[in-house]
C-alpha cells in the first residue's frame, strides 16, 4: 500500500474557516491585492524571457531610374505654303467678233484636182498668179470632177449653209461659208460664158442645175439635172429636166412621179442677178413656192 504524505493542517481551510475568513474585509482585501500583484509579476517574468517578435519588414523595390534625356533643341520648321484654291469655273473665253459672211468676187484659175469631203467639196486650183490653192466647194461640183480637171473657168463663189460638225453626219449646228457653186468657162481674152452648172440659193435653199448644155434651145428639151437642199442638208436627186422658154421666162421641169418641180427664170442679159422661183406640186397641185433664189 502507498503511503500518503501527511496534510499540513495549517494550511487546509474548511468552508467554515473561509466563511469566517471572508467575512473579515481587510484581510480579504489584502489577500486579493497580493494575489493580484503575483499574477503580474508573472506575466513580467513571462514577458521579459519570450523574445520579443520585430515586425517583419516588406522589401519594397527601390524605384527604377529612368534615363534622363536631355530636352531636344527645337527644329526650325519649314513654313507650310498652303495651295491657293482653285477656282472650277473656267475664265470667260474672248469671243472674237463675229464677221458677216459675204460673196466673194470669182477669179479665174485652172483646175487641178476636185476631192469631196464629209462637209463639202474641195477644189484645187492654180490661180492668175501662178500660185496653187484649195477652196470649198458645193458638193454637186464633185459628181463629175473628171469634166473639169486641166480647163481654166471663172471660179464663182456664194455663201451656203455647212454643217458645223466633226463628221458627215447631222449634228443640228450649221455656219455660214463661202463656196465655190460654179465653173463659167472663159476663153483666151479672160471674157466667160456660162457653164452647164448653175446654182441658186436664197440661204434656206440650195438648187443645183446641171447639164445645162442639153438644152438645144428647142422647147421642151434637154436632159437637165436638179439637186434641192435645204439648210439641214436633206437633198433630192432628179434627171431628165426639159426646157421651155415663153413671154420672158424659161422653164425648167422635172417629174418625180405624182410630184412635179418647176424652175422658172426670167430671160435677161444678166441671168446670174436675175431671181428665179421653184414650184412644188402635187398631181397638179401647188405645194410650195421657193422666191429669191439666185
Amino acid at each position: 500500500m502507498k503511503k500518503t504524505a501527511p496534510v499540513n493542517k495549517h494550511l487546509m481551510f474548511s468552508s467554515t474557516n473561509m466563511l469566517s475568513f471572508c467575512k473579515r474585509p481587510f484581510v480579504a482585501i489584502a489577500l486579493l491585492a497580493c494575489s493580484a500583484a503575483l499574477v503580474g509579476c508573472n506575466n513580467a517574468a513571462t514577458s521579459s524571457q519570450s523574445p520579443t517578435a520585430e515586425p517583419t519588414s516588406i522589401a519594397t523595390p527601390a524605384p527604377q531610374s529612368e534615363p534622363v534625356t536631355a530636352p531636344a533643341s527645337p527644329v526650325a520648321q519649314k513654313p507650310v505654303t498652303r495651295p491657293k484654291p482653285v477656282s472650277s469655273q473656267k475664265p470667260p473665253v474672248a469671243q472674237k467678233p463675229s464677221t458677216p459672211v459675204t460673196d466673194l468676187e470669182p477669179e479665174i484659175g485652172i483646175i487641178r484636182e476636185i476631192q469631196q469631203g464629209d462637209l463639202m467639196c474641195y477644189v484645187t486650183f492654180t490661180d492668175e498668179s501662178g500660185k496653187e490653192r484649195t477652196e470649198g466647194a458645193i458638193f454637186e461640183l464633185c459628181e463629175q470632177p473628171e469634166q473639169y480637171l486641166n480647163r481654166r473657168y471663172r471660179l464663182v463663189y456664194g455663201v451656203h449653209n455647212v454643217n458645223d460638225c466633226t463628221s458627215n453626219e447631222p449634228c443640228g449646228k450649221t455656219r455660214r461659208a463661202n463656196l465655190i457653186e460654179r465653173f463659167d468657162p472663159v476663153n483666151d481674152t479672160g471674157s466667160s460664158s456660162r457653164g452647164d452648172v448653175t446654182v441658186l440659193t436664197n440661204g434656206e435653199w440650195t438648187i443645183t442645175v446641171g447639164n445645162g448644155n442639153s438644152w438645144s434651145g428647142v422647147n421642151g428639151t434637154g436632159d437637165l439635172t436638179y439637186r434641192g437642199c435645204n439648210s439641214k442638208q436633206q437633198c433630192l436627186k432628179l434627171k431628165g429636166g426639159k426646157v421651155t422658154c415663153r413671154n420672158g421666162i424659161c422653164s425648167t421641169i422635172w417629174q418625180n412621179g405624182r410630184y412635179t418641180y418647176t424652175l422658172t427664170s426670167p430671160i435677161t442679159e444678166n441671168p446670174a442677178a436675175a431671181p428665179s422661183t421653184l414650184i412644188v406640186a402635187k398631181d397638179g397641185k401647188e405645194l410650195q413656192r421657193i422666191f429669191d433664189l439666185k
